[in-house]
């Protein structure tokens, strides 16, 4: 079982595989939630009334990817749906179960567990969710909330919410840089399946795709990108790498945090798990895959398409052609390269149909083996990071860098007769503004 949802569009009514109630229409923008091709009608009847109850959709989109991530925990672990009857028997040690799974680390594509507020925003989306499927006339639940509730001291006074799912804290800070040497070792030994003498390692049993998981890290600590921004990057706009050291790569303007792109000074050598990804499993998964988005399709024009424009169409209209920076994440999640599926750089391979990841745990089975291995040649290391520790590794390693970039200049010249590409960059600009551009934090 297959859970996935879009936001709805007007356009979506008409090739829709249900019909849609003019009494509820749904609103622009609404997540509309399908498992295996078919609407999930409790979740998506609470997702036409949070529309009208929040203008946020941000909020829309947080709390419908928090209600779809608890119905697939409960239908691995418990065999239960989200809104089952026997819920009212299990529901508490279902919820102490979701509990234990964001603390844990090694539950989490996140190393480092659950904050406070990551916790705020489960209990919230979980306490709206079952408020209305609940309710006394109509709601799916008819014996009343399911969980148990506990009534606590707000600034706005007494409030209830739920008893399993408090709490929460981080263990290790996922702003802490690592060492990039141990990113070296995390990506090769604990990733890839190599011993650390660089052979494979013949017990290693991949967990997940561990090239999947490698490419994506590897966008982490070698670029700088957010993992929002790593699940959105297109095959097409993956660079060369240059032989130089560091590779130049543009992040597209609306895949940002703040909606402004920019331009990222990516270091090479940790690009390469994703170049050897895209010739390796995703090459295996995109041969003549039959995915196609669900809505709008925007068919790929391969022979008029680059890293810098696409070239795409809209079946029944004319052409168009637009750099990717210009594209959103919906345009994105609509486009498909014909028999080839999604252009987005990492795939799903459990469907093995050409179809693009978005869950933000997409990455976990992997990064928890990886993390497991590590502690297994190195147990005195901390191994709890995550991609966003890579990211931050990212920014400590490009101003080591940039502080020796004279050094490392000279050096290469005395050693290939030439200066490298970057070297007037690197001499040349300020070492605060450089690094905050490339991670973002100028924008």
């Amino acid at each position: 079982m297959t859970f996935e949802w879009v936001k709805w569009a007007k356009e979506h009514e008409a090739s829709a595989p249900f019909s849609v109630d003019a009494r509820t229409r749904r609103r622009h923008g609404v997540p509309t939630v399908f498992e295996d091709e078919y609407p999930v009608k409790v979740i998506n009847d609470w997702t036409a009334y949070l529309s009208t109850q929040s203008e946020s959709r941000e909020t829309w989109k947080t709390y419908v990817y928090e209600i779809v991530r608890f119905a697939e925990f409960l239908r691995e672990n418990f065999g239960l749906d989200v809104a089952d009857e026997a819920l009212y028997e299990v529901g508490d040690d279902a919820m102490r179960a979701y509990y234990l799974k964001c603390l844990d680390p090694d539950n989490r594509d996140s190393g480092v567990g659950d904050s406070r507020s990551t916790l705020g925003k489960r209990r919230a989306a979980l306490m709206s969710f079952y408020r209305y499927t609940s309710r006394p006339h109509g709601g799916a639940l008819t014996r009343g909330f399911p969980f148990r509730l506990v009534t606590v001291q707000s600034k706005r006074g007494p409030i209830e919410t739920l008893a399993g799912l408090r709490g929460g804290r981080r263990t290790v800070p996922a702003r802490n840089p690592v060492p990039g040497t141990q990113i070296d070792r995390f990506l090769d030994v604990g990733l890839m399946g190599f011993t650390p003498d660089g052979q494979p390692d013949p017990s290693f049993r991949r967990v997940g795709s561990a090239s999947r998981a490698g490419a994506g890290f590897g966008l982490a600590a070698g670029a700088g990108l957010r993992h929002a921004e790593i699940l959105l990057f297109t095959v097409f706009e993956l660079p060369p790498p240059e032989p130089d050291g560091l590779t130049p790569l543009q992040v597209g303007d609306l895949t940002t945090k703040g909606n402004k792109g920019r331009k990222v000074i990516a270091f090479s050598r940790w690009l390469q798990p994703a170049h050897a990804y895209v010739v390796s499993e995703r090459r295996v998964i995109s041969r003549n895959a039959k995915w196609r988005p669900r809505g709008r399709v925007r068919e790929i024009d391969v022979t008029e398409t680059n890293r810098h424009r696409v070239r795409f169409v809209i079946p029944g209209r004319k052409p168009v052609t637009v750099n990717w920076t210009q594209l959103d994440p919906e345009d994105r999640l609509e486009m498909v390269i014909p028999g080839n599926g999604s252009p987005l750089l990492l795939l799903d391979h459990r469907t093995r149909d050409g179809r693009p990841i978005t869950g933000r745990d997409a990455l976990g089975d992997s990064m928890k083996q990886a993390r497991k291995r590590c502690r297994t040649f190195w147990p005195t290391e901390d191994w709890a990071f995550d991609v966003h520790s890579g990211r931050h590794t990212y920014g400590t390693e490009l101003i080591r860098f940039i502080r020796t970039g004279t050094e490392r200049g000279q050096a290469f010249y005395a050693e290939h007769g030439r200066y490298p590409l970057w070297y007037p960059m690197v001499t040349r600009s300020d070492i605060a503004l450089l690094t905050a551009a490339s991670m973002g934090h100028a924008s």
